[in-house]
């Protein structure tokens, strides 16, 4: 199963550069928290699971801003 979230905001990139006058940067802790639980699944069950979050401006097909994430969890499928 392939989901995707298309977000239309300024993307990470954007993002990025508007925070560097902050002073230190956070660290999504949701983010963290998903891809380290991904992972233990992945580990735990022997899966393939995988998310990805990428900055539209490096994506081939598009031409405003905004990130998309891509969540892939493989499925099986049992016939009753």
């Amino acid at each position: 199963m392939v989901c995707i979230i298309d977000d239309n905001g300024i993307g990470i990139e954007k993002s990025l550069e508007n925070k560097k006058g902050a002073t230190g940067l956070k660290q999504s802790v949701g983010v963290s928290n998903i891809k380290q639980r991904i992972s233990l699944l992945n580990e735990k069950y022997n899966l393939r699971s995988n998310v990805t979050i990428e900055d539209k401006s490096g994506l081939p097909g598009y031409n405003e801003t905004g990130t998309v994430v891509t969540l892939t969890l493989p499925l099986e499928i049992q016939e009753f």
